[in-house]
């Protein structure tokens, strides 16, 4: 049996020479000691790791022993404050490993939808009936894509290709 220190309260303890030759930063009394050591050290403040989730791209890190995406810490952080369930955190410039508070912004659950779907949403001029309405397909507006296609003219109107960012707000 050999004594050493627990990393978490500071007393010593007796363990076995096998537990040392495990390779550990910190070694603990008990699992108890373990828990309070790793979500006290794992605040917004200290926490110096972190690990991206492959299914939503955001940011994680442990706080009060919890996994919390990390924007919504900065934003608290920045508020002084708890996040209401309404509100969300976006990211301005879309990056969402970029928790700057500047790149970082507070908008209500139905501002940010809307916002999102502008990016999927093009409103354009229709060049037969010049409405200024939703883009249907081949840049003609729904009903004129329709009357062109019974028609057979669809092959005159070029395939239109917008990219994220060429959006029009009416």
């Amino acid at each position: 049996m050999i004594k050493i220190q627990c990393d978490n309260c500071k007393k010593y303890f007796d363990t076995y020479a096998s537990y040392l030759k495990r390779e550990r930063k910190h070694r603990f009394c008990s699992r108890k000691c373990e828990g309070e050591f790793k979500s006290y050290k794992n605040t917004l403040e200290n926490w110096k790791g972190n690990y991206i989730a492959k299914s939503t791209g955001y940011v994680y890190i442990m706080y009060n022993g919890k996994q919390v995406e990390e924007h919504r810490l900065v934003m608290m952080k920045h508020l002084g404050r708890k996040l209401k369930s309404n509100e969300h955190v976006h990211h301005i410039n879309g990056n969402k490993t970029d928790n700057r508070i500047e790149n970082l912004m507070l908008l209500t659950a139905s501002e940010h939808k809307k916002l999102h779907m502008l990016d999927k949403i093009h409103i354009i001029d229709c060049p037969i009936c010049g409405k200024h309405i939703k883009h249907f397909a081949r840049g003609l507006c729904k009903n004129c894509y329709s009357r062109e296609r019974w028609n057979g003219n669809l092959e005159k109107h070029k395939k239109t290709q917008f990219k994220k960012n060429e959006i029009s707000m009416v």
